[in-house]
């Protein structure tokens, strides 16, 4: 019995035991409030787009059907520059907007230095020399690396086959051929 009493004196001494009716008190009396403390679900949002509705025209088409279907098929091919609408249009300048303010964002919230990103735009340039635009290569890219090997290859006179040889050659060949043959041989001694 001793054990029963101790047991429960220190369930007595335990603040937290005291302060259960108090929390459960003050949880009923804020949800008389209205003051819950369920957790709200999120609105859902569609997942698409809504889609653009199309004014319907009843007037006649100035267009027969194989001028329509000529365009389909020009833009569809990329033949024919297509029709930017209005939307499209602001689409595009929103997506270019939203490209600078974001780079000038990236520069302001980083100290280190990050690349402009590519901004999709095709420019011509005319007055320049062709060789010039095709030998652009990085800076690590020495010259000699850039060389062709015609270039760096210098053969001892016209390279011919035998056949292409004339008389006066093959003689000249095969006497050259023994010198070496025998400078190698008394090197060898």
């Amino acid at each position: 019995m001793a054990k029963d009493g101790f047991n429960v004196w220190l369930i007595d001494s335990d603040p937290v035991f005291h302060s259960i009716p108090k929390l459960s008190k003050a949880h009923i009396s804020i949800s008389s409030e209205g003051h819950f403390d369920d957790v709200e679900r999120a609105p859902i949002l569609p997942s698409k787009p809504p889609k653009e509705t199309k004014e319907m025209d009843e007037n006649k088409s100035k267009k027969g059907l194989a001028e329509i279907y000529e365009e389909e098929y020009a833009q569809k091919t990329g033949l024919a520059p297509a029709l930017l609408s209005a939307s499209d249009k602001l689409k595009i300048e929103a997506t270019m907007l939203f490209k600078k303010i974001s780079l000038k964002l990236d520069a302001l919230s980083h100290f280190h230095f990050a690349p402009k990103s590519v901004i999709e735009d095709m420019s011509i340039q005319v007055n320049v020399l062709a060789l010039a635009m095709e030998e652009v290569a990085p800076l690590a890219v020495s010259d000699a690396a850039m060389l062709a090997p015609k270039e760096i290859f210098h053969g001892k006179g016209n390279i011919k086959e035998e056949a292409e040889l004339t008389k006066e050659e093959r003689k000249r060949r095969r006497a050259n051929q023994k010198r070496r043959f025998r400078r190698l041989k008394v090197a060898n001694l």
